[in-house]
């Protein structure tokens, strides 16, 4: 695909954002596919956010959302491929994507404190979304995949100070006349609603076993020691048992006599620890 032809199809995919995973998703996807075009495709992208009206505050706000999920789901793709290379595994073609993150990092603080929150009356509106979604970034460790974990981390407390900062306005808040129309309005709200429902959906998923693995494997200080493995081949050892119909009892005696056999045996793990 040549460049022309992809920012048309990025200006379309933008402009059928909502707050439905579907539409972040297909954007991600093509994002991520056309990762040869990655300058290009983000340079589009944010052209589209600096160039919608200002009043278009729903835009805006599906762009920033939409952002977010593209480098979330880089960050997970990164973890996974980064997982398989150290485990000697074949990778085929896999490409290194983290260019949006970094993008996203550094271009945090002015897409969500300028551009999508601006400090005006028709900005304040996306402040609470703004907000949100920095704690959301914040807890998902934006920019680790790209290797700016704490710049990252940095750039969100930033945006957080910023927008919390910010006084609401003097007069009394009835008597502002927003520019936006009913309809507007009552696709906002849905929106918002959509996203409030995801983000307490998403609170109570639980990811397969594989991720949860991930995640206590790459908490691990020191690796597998020897030790470990010993553990962990007693533990296999006495669900085979169980599996192939050994009651409990005669599963642990016969494992107590293999225990002892091995701990004759000095081990690296035992040693590091006496």
């Amino acid at each position: 695909m040549d460049p022309f032809e992809a920012r048309m199809t990025m200006v379309e995919l933008v402009g059928r954002l909502n707050a439905s995973h579907s539409s972040e998703s297909t954007l991600a996807s093509f994002m991520m596919k056309h990762d040869d075009l990655k300058e290009d495709l983000y340079a589009c992208i944010m052209e589209i956010l600096e160039s919608t009206a200002k009043d278009n505050v729903n835009m805006r706000n599906n762009i920033m959302w939409a952002l977010g999920f593209l480098c979330m789901k880089i960050e997970e793709y990164e973890s996974k491929r980064k997982r398989k290379i150290a485990e000697g595994t074949p990778v085929g073609d896999s490409k290194d994507m983290t260019f949006y993150n970094a993008s996203l990092v550094n271009d945090l603080v002015k897409i969500t404190t300028e551009l999508v929150c601006s400090d005006d009356e028709i900005g304040r509106i996306n402040k609470q979304s703004a907000l949100l979604f920095l704690n959301k970034m914040k807890k998902r460790k934006l920019g680790t995949a790209a290797g700016k974990g704490p710049q990252g981390l940095e750039q969100i407390d930033r945006a957080i100070d910023i927008l919390q900062k910010r006084q609401p306005p003097v007069q009394d808040e009835t008597d502002l006349k927003l520019p936006m129309t009913n309809a507007q309005k009552l696709k906002r709200m849905e929106e918002d609603r959509e996203r409030s429902k995801m983000e307490r959906e998403n609170a109570w998923v639980i990811g397969r076993n594989e991720d949860e693995f991930e995640l206590q494997w790459d908490a691990l200080d020191g690796g597998f020691t020897a030790l470990d493995k010993y553990e962990t081949q007693e533990e296999n050892e006495m669900c085979q048992l169980a599996k192939f119909g050994l009651d409990l009892s005669a599963a642990v005696r016969y494992l107590a006599q293999g225990k002892r056999r091995r701990l004759e045996e000095p081990t690296p793990g035992r040693e590091t620890m006496a």
